[in-house]
Formats: structure tokens, C-alpha cells, sequence
């Protein structure tokens, strides 16, 4: 086999395993799927292009939306399933299914944005927007040769940012790539940034993850695709490119960091040594997290919210209100850890919530969701299925089920 469709078939094995306008608007008509525009604004033209989706399940957004409920995602077998999971009834409204392999997704408001994966050739994924409330979707679809590797929607959801790879040119020695910004109002995109000898980070990739609403900022995690989407530093920028500045060093964190939901702090984990447990040995990754700090992003100053001798942490996810962080502890016992419960966290106190992993130790905390009233959801894995959990006069309750599957929780709905 040549050299060159080695490295394309390589290429591709790796991104499979990378891993969701109104009358009166301005917002000019969309254009029909033959009808594609794209706009040679910001940095650079850009051939990335926005139009509506035709999809089949567009007859199936629900009319009414319950008046409390989460937003989540099944999957099973490589098909994701995305709805509203009504908690009253405890019934799950589908809206849309897809294949997407492992999930990649990022929602905002009333939209939700995710990457649909046609096949085994990365550079037919695009990604797929859907619109709630006014019960319309539309696909971001990348340039030719290229292949998207992560975005994330603004907070008012009129905005994607995204980063794609070129997999022709590409080489183990340098990739070629772009971030981009696509007008979801105005079916338009343009450029941010992209790679190029006077470029920054020609070796790694800023791949976007979270958009300040405080700051007009959107915040980068720089991978390696060529080294197995390794990932390095943190880095944010404006929308229209300028302002590119390092937010943490690629060895003060370890996972993916999460931002507060006004935009103005940034909550990561960490590893320090000196807690790990007695008897822990090193394994190949990242090492387990111990420590929970807050970033504030308008002054710069960081602050340890929690850290624990002997424990790690696993999932985590703000409160609506920015004040609290749900965490899932994982307690270290016959040489690994395992979840044991969940803890509230705030600045200066930590309050446990339940237990969750004593009556059975090799159960898996793998997403966790507040909602502004205080309700808290956790999905659980336990061999090849998963369950949606949440107190029920004050005792873990199983609101749902999913065989050979598993569940992801995005948002509340209030």
C-alpha cells in the first residue's frame, strides 16, 4: 500500500476516535441545499459552509416541551439518540438520531450542537445544529480535504466556533489547519486562525471548547492529532481572531476544564502528588485528579475550592448559578479507584450528597447536571449499560434506563 494512503487511513483512524432565524430577525433568507454560501470576511475566506438540514426527524421535535426537564443523549451501537427527558413523567421525547460515534457536542440556550459522523471517511462528518424551541436545524459542513475536530456554540447560540484539519496536507511533522466562526443567523462563515509558518502553534491544533458570555472570549485546548489528540495548554481568544493569549500551561491541569455559566471563571482539576494514595502506581494517560481549582478570568487570580488526600475526582459540572460545583469523589480501595459519591462544592465549603458506589463497587459516575432549583442528576455505568439517578425524598432514585448503551446529560430545562 503507498506511503501516502497509509498515512490517510491513519489519519482517519485517528479522528474517528476523537470525540453534539425568526421573522423580524435581519437575518437574510437560508439558502437551499444547492444554494451554499460562504463569506470572505475575518482573517481569510472560507470554504466551511452553513445550510439548512433536511433531516428526517424534523417532524418529530415536540410540539410542547415539558415544563421540567433535561436534555440528554442515548447511544447505542454508534447511534445517538437526543431528546428531553420529561422528569415528572419520567419519559423520554426522542428528537433527532444520528450516527455519531463518540459523542461530540456543545449546547447553548435553546440550540444544541453536535457532529454527525457518514461513514468511515472523517472528512463527510459535519456538524449538525438543532433548534429547540422553533424546531429547525441546519449542518456546518467543513471545506474539502478538511475534517472537523471540535467546536462549541455561543452563549446566545447565534455563533459556532470551530477548528478542522487538513487531511491531504497534513504530514507527521506539521498539520495544516483552521478555526473558524460560523454566522448561524446569517449563513455565513469566516476565519479566525490557521495554520502557517508565522502562524501560532503550527504543531498542535486549537480545538474550542467553551465561549466566555463575561469576557466575549472563546477558550482553545491545543491536541496533537498525530500523537493521539494529545492535549497541551489552554489557550482563549476574540471571536474575530485577535487577543490570542495562554490561559494554563499543558501541566498545571489534567482533563478538559469547564466554565462557569456566566463566563467569568474557569473550574479545572489538577493532580498533586503528595495526595495520591499510599500504594498507587503511575498508569499510561492522565494521572487521576485530586485537586479542584477555580480560575477567576477577570483578574487572573486562582483559588483551590477543594482537594483531598487518599481520593480522586471524575465528573463535575456547574451549578446555574455559578456559585457550587457538582463533583463525583472516587475513593481508593484494593488498588484503584472507584465512585463513591457526590459532593457539593462552593468556594468555602464542601458538603457531601449521596453515596452512590458502596452497595456496588465497580459502578462508574460518568456525567453529572444541576439545575437552578437544586435538583441533581447523575448517569451511572455498570458493565455495558447506563441509568439516569436522581434523590427522590432524599434516596437515590433510577428515573431511566439504557441496555448496551450509554447516557450523556447537557442542560436543564426551567
Amino acid at each position: 500500500m503507498p506511503v501516502r494512503l497509509l498515512r490517510y487511513f491513519a489519519l482517519a483512524s485517528l479522528l474517528l476516535l476523537a470525540g453534539c432565524t425568526s421573522g423580524g430577525s435581519g437575518a437574510p433568507d437560508p439558502p437551499s441545499s444547492e444554494d451554499i454560501i460562504s463569506s470572505p470576511q475575518g482573517r481569510g475566506g472560507s470554504s466551511e459552509t452553513v445550510v439548512p438540514s433536511h433531516s428526517e426527524e424534523r417532524e418529530s421535535f415536540a410540539l410542547s416541551l415539558p415544563r421540567r426537564g433535561i436534555f440528554v443523549a442515548t447511544i447505542r451501537w454508534g447511534l445517538t439518540t437526543l431528546g428531553v427527558f420529561d422528569v415528572a413523567n419520567r419519559a423520554l421525547a426522542p428528537v433527532a438520531t444520528r450516527e455519531t460515534g463518540e459523542l461530540l457536542i456543545s449546547g447553548s440556550r435553546d440550540r444544541l450542537a453536535y457532529l454527525v459522523r457518514e461513514g468511515p471517511n472523517p472528512r463527510k462528518n459535519f456538524v449538525e445544529v438543532i433548534d429547540w424551541r422553533r424546531r429547525k436545524s441546519l449542518a456546518v459542513k467543513p471545506a474539502s480535504d478538511f475534517a472537523i475536530l471540535g467546536f462549541t456554540l455561543n452563549p446566545s447560540g447565534d455563533r459556532l466556533s470551530y477548528a478542522a484539519m487538513n487531511l491531504r496536507k497534513s504530514r507527521s511533522h506539521h498539520v495544516t489547519w483552521r478555526a473558524g466562526l460560523a454566522d448561524l443567523e446569517r449563513y455565513e462563515t469566516r476565519l479566525s486562525l490557521e495554520s502557517g509558518p508565522d502562524k501560532v502553534l503550527e504543531e498542535g491544533i486549537p480545538v474550542p471548547f467553551g465561549w466566555s458570555r463575561r469576557r466575549e472570549e472563546i477558550f482553545f485546548q491545543i491536541k496533537l492529532p498525530l500523537r493521539g489528540m494529545v492535549k497541551q495548554g489552554i489557550w482563549a481568544m476574540k471571536p474575530d481572531g485577535s487577543s490570542w493569549r495562554q490561559i494554563l500551561p499543558e501541566a498545571s491541569y489534567t482533563g478538559v476544564p469547564r466554565l462557569s455559566p456566566d463566563g467569568a471563571s474557569l473550574a479545572y482539576f489538577a493532580t498533586s502528588q503528595e495526595l495520591l494514595p499510599q500504594g498507587y502506581i503511575p498508569a499510561p494517560g492522565e494521572p487521576p485528579a485530586n485537586v479542584l481549582t477555580v480560575m477567576n478570568l477577570m483578574t487572573g487570580d486562582k483559588s483551590v475550592w477543594t482537594q483531598k488526600s487518599g481520593t480522586a475526582f471524575g465528573a463535575f459540572a456547574w451549578s446555574p448559578s455559578g456559585k457550587e460545583i457538582l463533583v463525583s469523589e472516587q475513593e481508593w480501595s484494593e488498588g484503584r479507584f472507584h465512585d463513591g459519591g457526590l459532593l457539593r462544592v462552593a468556594k468555602d465549603k464542601t458538603q457531601a450528597v449521596v453515596g452512590i458506589g458502596r452497595s456496588s463497587p465497580f459502578v462508574k459516575v460518568t456525567d453529572v447536571l444541576v439545575c437552578g432549583d437544586g435538583s441533581v442528576f447523575w448517569v451511572e455505568e455498570l458493565g455495558a449499560g447506563a441509568r439516569l439517578r436522581a434523590m427522590a425524598a432524599r434516596i437515590p432514585a433510577t428515573l431511566l434506563t439504557h441496555p448496551d448503551g450509554k447516557i450523556h446529560l447537557f442542560s436543564c430545562l426551567e
